[in-house]
């Protein structure tokens, strides 16, 4: 496997053989294979470097606004530890070994993400620093807390381009551990808007 691609992203061999993530030399990008129900439903592809191209590509109808990935995983279940709620596919492979982390294919949320997540116990949203980001966390709150699970949302400090799967582990796990209660979360006093790649 080139050091540009799976291994270039700092993706453990286990993660790679779990979540059966491949690569395509050809585009310089990693495929993200999502299966729902024991099937594969589809799968994303992103790219390594900033050449001018998406950052992510789908399939054809891939299920995104009404699935979440990993959602199903049976570790997930098997943990009395709350479930974070990251945008992508790479959050959960770069964290997943210390948490159970489900993804929402990005910041909009739909209603039947929302059903999905009321399965859970305890969540704790994680989404980008930025307007939509901000919308995610706080459409989550207005629909779940007290309908079901315990919502708590982190207090991203990162105000730059920083993703939450390029954290340390240690920096992702102490913010997830010092995460707030929702109702008590609130945007930055000042909108510091992140102009993403697309």
């Amino acid at each position: 496997m080139p050091e540009t691609g799976l291994a270039g992203r700092g993706l453990d061999e286990q993660v790679i053989q779990r979540f059966k993530l491949g690569w395509d030399p050809e585009a310089d990008r990693v495929i993200l294979p999502h299966f729902w129900e024991d099937a594969l439903v589809g799968w994303q592809s992103r790219r390594i470097w900033s050449d001018g191209s998406q950052k992510y590509l789908s399939s054809p109808d891939f299920p995104k606004d009404r699935t979440i990935f990993n959602a199903t995983d049976p570790l997930i279940y098997a943990t009395d530890r709350p479930v974070v709620i990251v945008e992508s596919m790479m959050t959960v492979y770069a964290h997943c070994m210390s948490w159970p982390v489900v993804a929402t294919f990005g910041a909009e949320i739909t209603d039947a993400q929302l059903r999905l997540l009321q399965d859970y116990r305890k969540i704790v949203t994680f989404f980008d620093n930025d307007l939509s980001g901000w919308k995610a966390t706080e459409r989550i709150r207005d629909t779940l807390d007290g309908t079901g699970p315990l919502v708590y949302s982190v207090d991203n400090p990162y105000t730059d381009k920083t993703d939450a799967g390029d954290l340390p582990e240690e920096e992702f796990s102490r913010l997830v551990g010092e995460a707030l209660y929702c109702t008590a979360w609130r945007r930055p006093d000042v909108a510091r808007l992140i102009d993403y790649e697309e």
